[in-house]
Formats: structure tokens, sequence, C-alpha cells
């Protein structure tokens, strides 16, 4: 998902809109202290500026962000090809296999917490009894 863009601004609709309809009435308009015709049209211009530019912005975001979850994808892939070199070459159970973060299998405690299996291989029903048939 991407980030949201600016693809309109109700500020600067208004203020298009409004220097248009001065620019009919009187196009040398000027209130004085930065209010004439000239002077908002440059800043109806920065502001166009400033959204282009927040908006290569965010696609530059959304760049990096796919190239940084393409690279997070190959590290997870390197990294459990590293264990599986380290399996294949010390085994499950080695200090080796422990450094490199990976619990020995003779450290490991089983709970018991798998289902109960009678004589011939059946499983129960959770309830300590033979499922019904």
């Amino acid at each position: 998902m991407s980030y949201q863009k600016r693809t309109s601004s109700t500020p600067l609709d208004k203020l298009k809109f409004r220097i248009e309809a001065l620019k009919s009435v009187n196009p040398d308009f000027d209130l004085g202290s930065g209010m004439e015709v000239t002077q908002l049209e440059q800043f109806e211009s920065d502001l166009e500026t400033q959204i282009d530019s927040y908006n290569t912005t965010l696609s530059d975001a959304d760049d990096l962000r796919d190239s940084i979850r393409a690279m997070e994808r190959r590290a997870n892939d390197v990294s459990e090809r590293l264990m599986a070199s380290v399996i294949m070459k010390y085994g499950r159970d080695s200090l080796e296999y422990q450094r490199m973060g990976g619990t020995r299998k003779s450290e490991i405690a089983y709970t018991g917490s798998r289902p109960e299996t009678y004589g011939d291989g059946a499983e129960t029903s959770g309830n300590g009894q033979q499922p019904a048939e």
C-alpha cells in the first residue's frame, strides 16, 4: 500500500478561483503588502511546487519501503539458509547450532501436549476417547 498523495488542495483551488476572478475584475488590482495579482500568482505557483515536491517525496518513500521489504525477505532467506547449513554440517544438537540462535535438540522439553494414541495408532478426539466411527 502506498502513501496517500495529495491530488488536490482545497485552499489552492479556492486561491486559483479567486485570483482568476480578481483578474477578470481588475488585472492590475493592488491591495498592498504583497496582495497584488502577480505576487498572488507566485504564491499559488509556490504552493503547487510544494505539493508536487511532497508527492515526489512520498513516491520516493514508497520505492524505498518496497526496496527494504525485498531486502528483508532476502535477509530472512539468507538467515534460514545459514541455519540449514549449520544443521547440515554440525547437527541440531551442536553447540555451533546453539551459537547461531537455535535451540539444541537435547534441550527441548517435550510437554506431552500431543494427542494420545492407542496401540493401533488411532488418535483421540480430544476428550481421551476414540472418535466415533
